[in-house]
């Protein structure tokens, strides 16, 4: 008797009338997965309340489907030493509009497997964009000294920021927006700065070297500099007229690709050496700077008295530092024709030296 009753419940479940949900089933199949239409929304008319979250179904599809686009990028080979470009790829995005009404035709239809509509999105840049990109149009190179360490770690983290960045035509560079402000828990350290016609510490100390180092290359690549600042003292790791200052929101370094194609700035410090380079289309004309400089202003040293000092012992409090005015030249070879433009007129303060002595 028990295995008649046993055999008759299971008989009643197996011919009990399917659901609304169970006899119809609406998958959708993406690149990622299937996807089932939930079950709230069979046998029902599409109210608002079911139309928007419709919207947020499909929604979720797409973004799970998502496949961003990559454009070409220029880029540095470590290993061969030269400019190579990485090939473009394609991305897709679901078509929610079209998967939409294919789930709404479905469910009218009692049900259906749907393969999600897709379309291809084009990158922005394409590798024949980059193709005659290639050659190096300048480099530039100053020393600095590694045993200042603190000096040294600012240089080479500020050089790292900057190489490797793309400036397509038309686009411009701002060494403070790139770079950033320079703190210490940005990685910064305190070394000597020029502040107020002084060397006092600061932190960043070195940071200028970089800037100088890149605006000299890029002038010698023919792009176009915007903005620029001297210090208020000379400096001995580039000529005359040809430094440039930076202080975050207060002094920049800026420089437009006036060229018809991307640059690529490639920038190393190792070794107690600082070098930019500038990669883009091949230059027609030769470029080359010149310092002038046109007056030496001699600083006066003054001598005072230390009774705390012995006899005949001397302290230097400032040391004194030379003065200039110059000028700087870009010379522009182009073919049989030369042309020598004036780019700035400049002046370096001196420093007077203060010398204590001992004794009477």
């Amino acid at each position: 008797m028990k295995h008649l009753l046993a055999l008759f419940i299971s008989a009643s479940l197996f011919f009990a009338p399917l659901s609304v949900a169970e006899q119809i089933s609406v998958k959708i199949e993406g690149t990622r997965g299937v996807y089932t239409l939930p079950a709230d929304f069979y046998g029902k008319e599409l109210t608002k309340r079911l139309d928007n979250r419709l919207d947020l179904f499909v929604d979720g599809i797409y973004k799970s489907e998502y496949v961003a686009p990559s454009s070409a990028k220029l880029y540095y080979d470590q290993n061969s030493a030269a400019v190579k470009i990485k090939p473009e790829s394609f991305g897709s995005e679901i078509d929610k509009e079209k998967l939409k009404d294919l789930i709404i035709d479905a469910l009218e239809a009692g049900g259906g497997y749907i393969k999600a509509p897709k379309k291809q999105i084009e990158p922005k840049v394409f590798y024949k964009d980059l193709s005659g990109a290639t050659s190096l149009r300048a480099s530039f190179t100053t020393y600095y000294v590694t045993e200042k360490v603190e000096r040294a770690s600012n240089i080479c983290l500020a050089t790292d920021t900057i190489s490797g960045t793309v400036l397509m035509p038309g686009e411009s560079f701002s060494f403070n927006a790139v770079v950033g402000e320079r703190t210490e828990k940005r990685g910064y350290k305190i070394a000597k700065v020029i502040q107020g016609g002084n060397f006092v510490d600061g932190i960043g100390g070195g940071v200028c070297q970089v800037s100088t180092t890149l605006f000299n290359a890029v002038l010698l690549s023919g792009l176009k500099v915007t903005e620029v600042h001297r210090h208020t003292l000379s400096v001995d790791y580039v000529k005359k007229s040809f430094d440039a200052m930076v202080s975050f929101n207060f002094a920049d370094l800026r420089f437009v690709n006036t060229t018809s194609a991307p640059v690529l700035i490639v920038g190393w410090a190792k070794n107690g050496a600082l070098k930019f380079s500038v990669y883009g289309q091949k230059m027609q004309d030769k470029i080359s700077l010149e310092s002038v400089v046109t007056k030496i202003i001699e600083p006066k040293t003054s001598v005072i008295y230390n009774q705390s000092l012995d006899s005949g012992q001397t302290r230097v409090v400032i040391s004194p530092k030379r003065g200039y005015e110059s000028q700087g030249y870009m010379i522009i070879k182009s073919g049989d024709s030369l042309q020598k433009i004036l780019l700035s007129r400049d002046s370096y303060k001196c420093v007077d030296g203060v010398i204590e002595t001992g004794g009477e």
